[in-house]
């Protein structure tokens, strides 16, 4: 399954995160709505508070972000994927087009923070991919996860061979800066794990790149296209970038 959806997804893809916890209002549905032909965005990480699975406006919502050409991800997190998967299954049985319905799951789980040099962190990860992909047999929803970049690098081999097989796409949080730390880091673990069957998109934070994110990211892409497992990707905080970056275009 999981082959299958990689062909379908060899394109670069380019995503942000997307959380409101009283849901999309009409500003932030148009912000990003012009997000695509503002700066390249093809797919957005949802929360399940931003658009609501028991929402009676939500479907009508994802329609108008997925005309816009948009893919749209369920994000959420936690130790019951199960619960949160079923639900997506159930809230995309419901709709009767498929521009109403998600088109993958966003697993933003991180057991990670605060184990300091241990390692211990990734049975737990794994053990929750394992039990979110079961959920998914036979959906054809896209499985996506967070990890931390500085985090998976310094595993061993073996434990990063274990959370990328668990996975279907990865989003590195490269979190850091210089530009050059950042290819270096991503191309030491595309490298390592390059036929591991999980592809990965480059993330970066607004915080450290300012006004000049989107031209870090297509540094990455230009040196990372190339790399089998390279599939894109995402920038952390896009509505502050747009903000303070894109306030005056059209």
């Amino acid at each position: 399954m999981w082959l299958a959806l990689t062909f379908a997804l060899a394109a670069p893809v380019h995503g942000t995160w997307v959380y409101a916890r009283q849901g999309l209002d009409t500003a932030r549905m148009a912000l990003l709505e012009k997000s695509r032909t503002q700066s390249g965005l093809t797919e957005l990480y949802v929360s399940v508070e931003a658009l609501p699975l028991d929402d009676p406006r939500s479907p009508a919502k994802m329609h108008q972000l997925k005309q816009a050409g948009l893919r749209i991800e369920a994000l959420f997190d936690g130790e019951d994927p199960e619960q949160w998967i079923s639900r997506v299954l159930a809230f995309n049985r419901a709709q009767p087009d498929a521009l109403s319905r998600f088109d993958g799951v966003h697993y933003d789980y991180e057991p990670w923070i605060g184990s300091g040099n241990n390692s211990a962190w990734v049975d737990r990860a794994v053990t929750m991919y394992n039990r979110a992909s079961r959920a998914l047999l036979d959906s054809r929803l896209v499985f996506s996860v967070d990890i931390s970049g500085a985090k998976l690098a310094a595993l061993s081999p073996s434990e990063r061979m274990r959370l990328t097989r668990a996975a279907q796409r990865i989003v590195l949080m490269q979190y850091e800066a210089p530009i050059e730390r950042v290819q270096s880091r991503s191309a030491s673990v595309l490298r390592s794990t390059d036929k591991s069957g999980a592809t990965f998109l480059i993330a970066l934070r607004v915080k450290d790149f300012h006004c000049e994110t989107t031209r870090a990211l297509q540094q990455v892409e230009a040196a990372q296209q190339a790399t089998q497992a390279y599939s894109g990707w995402a920038i952390y905080e896009y509505e502050d970038y747009a903000s303070q970056c894109l306030a005056h275009s059209p």
